[in-house]
């Protein structure tokens, strides 16, 4: 239930939960305890061989998105154009193709690095 409302309040902040940061804070604090306990159902789907594999992938590329993203959300932005009072742009028409952008390039360098630089011999 923790896990549902933090994430309610992530994503439609003006909500009518009205949550402060000591709430936040505290919704954090039980979640993070009943993880490390195992004992919260987040855990519990969380932690099978599928998720596990594609989280050990998603930190195999993680350099290269940390790497990537800045350049990638500034060229966004750029072909977006002006951020004018008639052209607002929402956290989302940024956010998704920075995202996917970053996602694919860190994919291709992971590949090529391997093939290259970082080929076993």
């Amino acid at each position: 239930m923790c896990s549902i409302l933090l994430l309610w309040y992530t994503i439609y902040q003006p909500t009518y939960f009205n949550l402060d940061r000591w709430t936040v804070s505290l919704l954090c604090i039980v979640i993070i305890t009943l993880s490390l306990m195992n004992k919260d159902g987040l855990t519990a789907v969380l932690n099978n061989d599928v998720t596990s594999k594609l989280f050990a992938y998603l930190g195999s590329i993680s350099l290269y998105m940390y790497m990537l993203h800045y350049p990638v959300a500034i060229l966004v932005l750029r072909v977006m154009g002006k951020n004018t009072e008639a052209t607002t742009y929402s956290f989302w028409t940024v956010f998704v193709p920075t995202v996917v952008i970053t996602m694919v390039l860190s994919v291709i360098t992971k590949i090529a690095m391997e093939k290259t630089i970082l080929k076993k011999k």
